[in-house]
């Protein structure tokens, strides 16, 4: 029960409605402590000076009584002289009828205004002081009259006052005006004071603070109340819809469908928040229905491009079998594409049981359009080669085939050859493909360049394509690649190329290897200096290692494919 008292009271605190009311309410009662406080200043120092005036008049009144040559003379022989006690009586009838608590006169002791001696004294009955008797001594009361006693005899001061706002040794609140005794020479002789209560200053302040508290209170109740209705109407209630609309929509993910919202508020900004929030939902609805069949189509996509990687990685030539090469040549490839399907290609195939032919090749462009186009350009080459046994005419009739399919909107870089491994002559066709390396068995390793660099594949129709030869001896290799080796990038935008000396870096990396281990140690060079970047480009490598027939006889290992 207490537990559910607290979640209760939480609630109510936590409340928009408790929280603005409160607010305003705070806000209205600080404003009016301000503007209670200003003017009980302004309403007290606008009495007091009044009371100091009025007491200012009773002292100059009471001055015009006193000879201030003759104060001597009166303390000398103890106020007993005639005119001093009918000097004393006007001032106890000016007491009485000024309802001035005090009018005295004192002889102040100049060398530190530290003590004062009474001269006259007259005291309003009923208000329980007594009356000092001439000659009578005492300590000055505070600082504060030390320092007005000064001022009036060093400094010319002709009216001085001391504010007493709390009561003091059980005195009530008073405020006493203080004026000069002069001689006939002008010199201050004494100090005439007059105190008078303040008791009707406290009171009229107290009636004041009164009269602005309980305004103020009803101030605020009424205000409060209007609050009440109208902020919970025009802004409470519409903005707890809105609240509850926005949970609903989170809960189901269906745009409102009734008008509940609409006209919700005459408060402009809650009026638009209402309409956008109904707006967010059908445009947020409408969103989700087409992120649905997009996520439905990529789904599709994603399974069709997956059954396409698979086709493509069954179109990859089988090893060659031993018995085919007799041992004559080693070869291995190696093909990763930077999505799930490349356009880069590569073949290698027995035309009888003397020739091998290989290939590789780059088509322009990624995606499904570079991969069916590279299905084609791949087809092609090995179906013309077949028939006609020429890298010439291979060449330029696929080329041609090529460019009437595409129109021009695709090509293909490549490289064919073919290898007599009874001879090791090399009959290839590089059609603007990178130039392979040549890694020779008794020397370095070097670029197998065309000049001039011939034509990418459908890139001219009846292009003339003509073939180069070269003689591999026994244990050269030629190492084939596409731009995706050269051109592999690091996260500070450097190239592979760039950075290694091709050749003498698969020289290195073949010394000692199989041709398979070769492509790996490759692989795995490209792969640590690329890092964490993104891979942007097919990455394929094809390597042939050509034995001769001395090799073969001698017993090494069979070909590795």
């Amino acid at each position: 029960m207490r537990k559910n008292k607290i979640n209760r009271l939480r609630y109510i605190w936590g409340g928009l409605t408790f929280r603005t009311i409160f607010g305003t309410v705070f806000l209205l009662f600080v404003f009016g402590a301000c503007v209670s406080q200003i003017g009980y200043i302004r309403f007290r120092t606008s009495l007091t000076n009044e009371y100091n005036d009025s007491a200012f008049q009773t002292a100059e009144t009471a001055l015009t009584l006193i000879d201030g040559d003759r104060i001597d003379e009166w303390q000398r022989y103890g106020g007993e002289s005639a005119d001093y006690l009918q000097t004393a009586d006007y001032l106890d009838k000016l007491c009485q009828a000024q309802n001035v608590t005090l009018i005295y006169v004192i002889d102040v002791d100049t060398s530190d205004y530290g003590r004062f001696t009474s001269v006259f004294n007259a005291v309003l009955a009923g208000s329980g002081y007594e009356p000092w008797p001439i000659g009578y001594e005492r300590d000055t009361t505070n600082e504060e009259y030390r320092r007005v006693y000064q001022d009036i005899y060093e400094n010319g001061l002709k009216r001085g006052s001391v504010e007493r706002a709390s009561s003091l040794n059980g005195k009530k609140p008073h405020i006493t005006s203080l004026v000069p005794v002069a001689r006939s020479d002008g010199s201050v002789r004494a100090v005439l004071c007059v105190q008078r209560p303040m008791e009707e200053l406290v009171r009229g302040g107290r009636l004041y603070l009164s009269y602005v508290l309980a305004f103020t209170f009803g101030v605020l109740v009424l205000i409060s109340l209007l609050n009440y209705f109208y902020i919970r109407r025009e802004f409470v209630m519409p903005v707890r819809k809105i609240v509850k609309e926005a949970g609903r929509f989170a809960r189901d993910n269906s745009a409102i469908r009734s008008e509940e919202l609409d006209n919700i508020s005459n408060i402009r900004e809650i009026s638009i928040l209402a309409s956008s929030l109904k707006k967010m939902e059908a445009d947020t609805e409408q969103n989700i229905k087409e992120l649905t069949g997009l996520t439905a189509e990529k789904e599709r996509i994603g399974a069709e491009l997956s059954v396409a990687s698979a086709i493509q990685t069954q179109m990859l030539p089988e090893a060659i079998k031993e018995t085919m090469g007799r041992g004559r040549f080693e070869l291995a490839a190696s093909m990763s594409p930077a999505k799930e399907i490349g356009g880069d290609f590569y073949d290698y195939y027995m035309l009888d049981q003397e020739i091998i032919a290989f290939v590789i090749g780059d088509v322009s462009g990624k995606g499904i359009p570079a991969a069916l186009f590279m299905v084609l350009a791949k087809t092609l080459l090995k179906d013309n080669l077949i028939m006609t046994g020429s890298v010439e005419s291979t060449m330029r009739h696929t080329s041609n085939v090529l460019l009437e399919n595409c129109r021009g909107e695709l090509f293909v870089t490549c490289f064919l050859a073919m290898l007599d491994l009874t001879t090791g002559e090399l009959r290839y066709v590089n059609a603007g493909h990178n130039p392979p390396v040549i890694i020779r068995a008794d020397g370095g390793g070097a670029f197998l360049k065309d000049d001039p660099v011939q034509l990418v594949l459908a890139g001219w129709q009846n292009n003339p394509y003509r073939d180069s030869r070269i003689k591999l001896q026994p244990g050269d290799s030629i190492f084939l690649y596409t731009d995706g080796v050269t051109e592999a990038r690091n996260e500070a935008g450097e190239f592979f190329g760039e950075k290694r000396e091709l050749p003498g870096f698969v020289k290195e990396a073949s010394e000692e290897r199989s041709a398979s281990e070769c492509l790996k140690a490759v692989g795995d060079e490209i792969r640590e200096f690329r890092g964490p970047a993104e891979q942007f480009d097919d990455l394929t490598m094809l390597m042939l290692r050509y034995r001769g027939n001395k090799l073969a006889q001698t017993g090494n290992d069979p070909a590795q494919t």
